[in-house]
């Protein structure tokens, strides 16, 4: 029975790999789907499918080039609409997005590798594509090619300092506040 469906959202397809990998370990990845567009396989080197739809020598589904179902693939697992569509969008614009069904006992496993990953903070990025003036994934919108992705992805770090201060502040306001997973959760 799976009670919790989880999600998150990487900018690079091999960190998100790598996260699939070691859920795999854990003897998880069966739940688990990729969604990735175009640009996202190529960068990964998945030049095709086994006949199950999944990557080579792997347990997880992968999901390329439909972006006319992607916020449906996302809704079949129970994202809710508009959480959907940002994910979609973030897709579109060359993330990845790791979506699976769990049951209880096997969500806190799964959320501690995801985390592990770092992935990407949803609420912030949604505000940042607001702010552009996004609403919804449209599906007839080009996906962004790899250079396009990567100029994405250093829009939403530019002004940030990614060096060792930050790493550094990041550890102490770690002991002052919760740890928020960025990892996104729905029980059903």
């Amino acid at each position: 029975m799976h009670d919790r469906i989880i999600v998150a959202l990487y900018h690079d397809i091999d960190v998100a790999l790598r996260a699939l990998n070691d859920l795999e370990g854990e003897g998880l990845s069966e739940a688990f789907t990729l969604l990735g567009n175009a640009s996202a396989k190529a960068t990964a080197g998945l030049a095709g499918e086994n006949e199950a739809g999944r990557g080579f020598a792997s347990a997880y589904r992968v999901v390329y080039d439909s972006t006319d179902s992607r916020v449906d693939t996302l809704k079949d697992f129970g994202v809710p609409d508009d959480e959907a569509h940002a994910f979609a969008e973030a897709v579109r614009r060359g993330a990845v997005v790791v979506v699976g069904r769990l049951d209880n006992v096997a969500f806190e496993r799964a959320l501690a590798v995801m985390d592990r990953y770092h992935p990407v903070d949803m609420d912030e990025r949604v505000r940042a594509y607001q702010d552009a003036g996004w609403t919804r994934y449209d599906p007839a919108a080009p996906d962004y090619d790899a250079e396009q992705a990567r100029a994405e992805w250093a829009a939403h770090v530019t002004g940030r300092d990614t060096g060792t201060r930050a790493a550094a502040a990041d550890l102490r306001d770690a002991n002052d506040a919760p740890l928020r997973s960025r990892v996104r959760s729905y029980a059903f």
